[in-house]
């Protein structure tokens, strides 16, 4: 699972934020925060959310 560790006010502005998320039926996924525009990218496996992070440049 994705960890979240903010060394410095700085960085926990330019680095994604990734949350694990779920609903009352049981389904899962996660949404990953880009720290410059908001906007959440909302993937189904935690293999897809690494994926999306590895190819985006925060």
């Amino acid at each position: 699972m994705f960890g979240f560790a903010a060394s410095s006010k700085e960085s926990f502005y330019t680095e994604p934020q990734v949350y694990y998320r779920s609903d009352r039926q049981g389904r899962t996924w996660w949404d990953i925060r880009n720290p410059v525009t908001g906007h959440i990218t909302r993937v189904a496996t935690e293999e897809e959310a690494r994926i999306r992070i590895e190819k985006s440049a925060f």
